[in-house]
């Protein structure tokens, strides 16, 4: 890793982007953390780089979770279908 590079947290939905950025960011010697988003994200890829999945609606958490991971910057790739609004939680 790259002592100088900031830590990237990567919000993912579904798709081949957030895997490519991912391994495009550890190539570089960046610490990643993705941040799935619950059943869109690739649990593959959540697990491989340590990280969590959380539910659309969760903002609060999702903030919370990006933080305690020491995130420096955030990016938001993958596809995300729109959800039923009445059943956010």
């Amino acid at each position: 890793m790259n002592p100088d590079a900031k830590k990237l947290g990567l919000i993912a939905g579904g798709g081949a982007l957030p895997r490519r950025l991912a391994e495009a960011a550890r190539a570089e010697g960046r610490e990643v953390f993705v941040l799935g988003v619950l059943g869109f994200a690739e649990a593959a890829l959540v697990e491989e780089f340590g990280g969590i999945e959380l539910a659309i609606g969760q903002i609060g958490k999702q903030i919370d979770a990006l933080k305690a991971a020491n995130c420096s910057e955030v990016v938001i790739a993958g596809v995300v279908k729109r959800p039923d609004l009445d059943k956010l939680k």
